[in-house]
């Protein structure tokens, strides 16, 4: 890593909340994160399209579709799902990963079941894309 890729790693890394272990890896974390996250994405968009809503928690998909809730290696190793179906919206949930912060709200990756993604309504806070998720963190 160059030294231009250093600091902004470790500023950043540091108001995460990360290990400095962590910080040399953290570029390629959310990436990572995100295609860990794949089958657990898959396995929602199965239940939606099987079941016709979206489910109420991750435990509505064990068994058949998956063996058990997954935990992420991320953050604060939960998934935070919710469904947020509604009659403008059917069938729509969002999936989070949530940062350990020295603040009151936590960056977060997020992912929106229909992939529309608004900025967070924070102030001070933005989007970045990372494949068909979202860092939202401030900027």
């Amino acid at each position: 890593m160059s030294a231009l890729g250093f600091v902004p790693t470790l500023v950043l890394g540091t108001l995460l909340g990360l290990p400095l272990s962590e910080l040399f890896l953290y570029p390629h974390m959310l990436h990572t994160g995100v295609r860990e996250a794949e089958p657990l994405v898959a396995a929602i968009h199965g239940y939606v399209a099987r079941e016709g809503s979206a489910p109420r928690s991750l435990a509505d998909l064990v068994p058949p579709d998956l063996s058990e809730v997954p935990t992420s290696w991320l953050g604060d190793g939960e998934f935070h799902y919710e469904s947020v179906d509604t009659d403008a919206y059917p069938r729509r949930w969002r999936l989070r990963v949530r940062f350990r912060s020295r603040g009151s709200a936590p960056p977060s990756l997020r992912y929106e079941s229909d992939e529309n993604y608004t900025p967070p309504e924070t102030p001070g806070w933005t989007t970045t894309p990372i494949g068909r998720w979202t860092y939202d963190h401030a900027h």
